[in-house]
């Protein structure tokens, strides 16, 4: 059973050790990533696997099942699906996951919106937490 995060997608992503599966949409991805747009065209297993069945399933057992998640509800327009705060912890998995895939671009409203909603932090280890994934995001102080 997978979780339909586009509903007719094409494509489903298996995530994580926990194999969670998400029905997504190709044409969704190669739009918002260079990174995807590769993976998923003809030139690499995963996007022949795509040309030759429908609801191809793409394995990406190293990556947090929560954190693309989160991404691929902002990628395909699903944001009563997207928290509006949670821990910095998660906000740095997001911000790997961004790197990786090249998606600080379609994703950066998001972010920006994540850290501002931030709650005011006393705590140095999660101060610090948060530092990262501003620098993770490549955010710099306004001026």
């Amino acid at each position: 059973m997978s979780d339909n995060i586009q509903p007719g997608g094409d494509v489903v992503f298996v995530i994580g050790a926990e194999g969670r599966r998400l029905c997504v949409s190709s044409t969704v991805l190669k739009n918002s990533s260079p990174v995807l747009n590769s993976l998923l065209g003809p030139n690499f297993a995963e996007g022949q696997k795509l040309l030759n069945e429908w609801n191809a399933a793409i394995s990406l057992p190293e990556d947090d099942h929560v954190a693309l998640t989160i991404i691929l509800c902002v990628l395909h327009g699903r944001n009563d699906r997207v928290p509006k705060v949670f821990p910095g912890d998660k906000l740095c998995d997001i911000a790997a996951l961004c790197d990786k895939y090249d998606l600080f671009v379609p994703l950066k409203f998001a972010y920006q919106q994540w850290l501002d909603g931030s709650p005011c932090i006393t705590d140095s280890s999660e101060l610090w937490i948060l530092m990262s994934a501003a620098y993770w995001f490549r955010l710099r102080w306004p001026g």
